[in-house]
């Protein structure tokens, strides 16, 4: 799965700690990808993210749920 596959590169810690706590991607990230984000964030960064989404392509996608994996 490549979101779990980026968070043990870009955010070990975090990777470390949702498996600690038997958190897989999947638990969240179906939510988030299939509603691209609509709810989980405040509507302006919602926009923002499809933004860049139309501009950039599907790595958008990606990069918005490590940002949000680590907070």
């Amino acid at each position: 799965m490549v979101l779990h596959w980026l968070m043990r590169t870009h955010l070990p810690a975090v990777h470390e700690k949702f498996g600690e706590e038997q958190m897989e991607p999947v638990l969240y990230m179906v939510d988030w990808f299939m509603c691209c984000f609509v709810k989980t964030l405040p509507w302006a960064s919602v926009l923002r993210v499809w933004d860049m989404f139309m501009f950039e392509g599907m790595k958008i996608v990606y990069v918005a749920a490590l940002c949000m994996s680590s907070r």
